[in-house]
């Protein structure tokens, strides 16, 4: 794939990674919080969440490496 760069996980590519506001993460937490599963939720619906979830994170983390406090 011309043009494509593959980045592996171990790889650090603040740099090149689009900047993440706080106004952004700020409002993904509210929207996505950290939460522990409700036994009424269905299995898809807590995978959905957690993948969710997971994304925040990332950019929490992309966020912070930005300002040079990584976690």
């Amino acid at each position: 794939m011309a043009g494509v760069k593959i980045i592996t996980k171990n790889e650090k590519n603040v740099d090149e990674f689009p900047k993440v506001s706080k106004a952004l993460l700020d409002v993904l937490h509210q929207m996505v919080p950290e939460r522990c599963a409700d036994s009424s939720e269905s299995d898809r619906d807590i995978w959905i969440y957690s993948g969710q979830r997971q994304l925040v994170r990332f950019l929490q983390a992309k966020f912070d490496e930005q300002q040079g406090n990584g976690r």
